[in-house]
Parts: C-alpha cells; sequence; structure tokens
C-alpha cells in the first residue's frame, strides 16, 4: 500500500473514531449507557488503527491492535503513557457491557468513559496531524533539492533523472521516513 493510500485509511479511520464519539454522546443522552460504553471504545480501536496503518501495520483483533499500539507508540514515547490506561478502561467496561447481562453502568461512569474516550482520539488526532505537517515539510525540502540538482544536471548536461525517476525518490524518501517512525 503506498503512503498516500495509508493517509487517506488513517483519515478515515481518524472520522470514525469522532462519529463514534458523537454518537456514544446521543446514546447517554436517551439512557443507552451500555450502548454509549461501546461506542466510545470502538472510537478509541478506530484511533489505534488509524496510527498504526501508518506504522505499516494493520490489524483487527483487539489484542493485536492494543499490543502493538503500545509497543509502538506508547513504550517508544511517541504518545502519552496515560493512553495505555485509557485502553485497559474502555476495553474492560466495553467487555463487561457486551457480554455480561447483569452489569450496570451509570449516567457518570459513562460519562467519564467517553471523556477519556474523547481525550484519547483528540490526542491521536493531533499526533496524526504533527505527522502530517511534518511529512510535508520533509517532502518539499526533499523534492526542492531534487528539483535543484536536477536543473543543475540539465545546466551541466548531465540530466539522468526524469521527474517520474524524481517522484519514485520522494515516494522512496516518504518509506523510509514513515519506517523510522
Amino acid at each position: 500500500m503506498q503512503h498516500e493510500e495509508k493517509k487517506a485509511l488513517s483519515d478515515l479511520r481518524i472520522e470514525n473514531a469522532k462519529k463514534l464519539l458523537r454518537t456514544s454522546k446521543i446514546l447517554i443522552d436517551v439512557d443507552d449507557y451500555k450502548s454509549a460504553a461501546n461506542r466510545s471504545y470502538y472510537a478509541i480501536f478506530n484511533a489505534m488503527r488509524a496510527e498504526l496503518i501508518l506504522c505499516d501495520r494493520d490489524y483487527k483483533k483487539h489484542t493485536a491492535v492494543i499490543s502493538n499500539f503500545r509497543l509502538k507508540l506508547i513504550k517508544t514515547g511517541v504518545l502519552d503513557k496515560k493512553l495505555s490506561s485509557i485502553i485497559d478502561g474502555l476495553f474492560k467496561v466495553r467487555t463487561d457491557c457486551d457480554y455480561d447481562d447483569y452489569y450496570i453502568i451509570s449516567k457518570e461512569d459513562v460519562t467519564e468513559q467517553v471523556k477519556n474516550a474523547e481525550f484519547f482520539v483528540n490526542a491521536i488526532e493531533e499526533h496524526l496531524k504533527e505527522i502530517d505537517n511534518s511529512d510535508k515539510v520533509a517532502i518539499s525540502k526533499a523534492k526542492k533539492a531534487l528539483e535543484e540538482a536536477q536543473a543543475q544536471a540539465v545546466k551541466n548536461g548531465t540530466a539522468d533523472m526524469t521527474m517520474d525517476e524524481i517522484d519514485a525518490e520522494i515516494q522512496a524518501y516518504r518509506q523510509e521516513k514513515w519506517e523510522k517512525e
């Protein structure tokens, strides 16, 4: 999958996360607290997957998403450790709400769940924006340097790279940059 495709998928997943947050708030308003807890968990699940796809990781199983998110982004210090405890809390409550017929969650507890999910999704969205901005700056600099080198090579009569080859170099640079993060 090319970088642009990963970026588009990441954007889609973060938008889905934000929609799930909005849905969870609506569910609280209609006193459907278990469903609100479920949707708030899936908001962070989508946000984690939005990050992971940019790290060339894509999983559907909850345990794989959570463990790889922690390994790649929290344990490395890229993201705040607080996000790990939010994952634990939302996952436990979602599991209880979905599978324990007698589990009761209060409005106050589910409101806290949604607040934590919102904090989580906002943190991921901010990080994705930082990545996008730094990527754009680095690519712009690389492209400018390549264009200057191409112009100099043309001027010297030693041009051996076409614009398509330059674009391929830029793509390779992007891929290398993402693999380092």
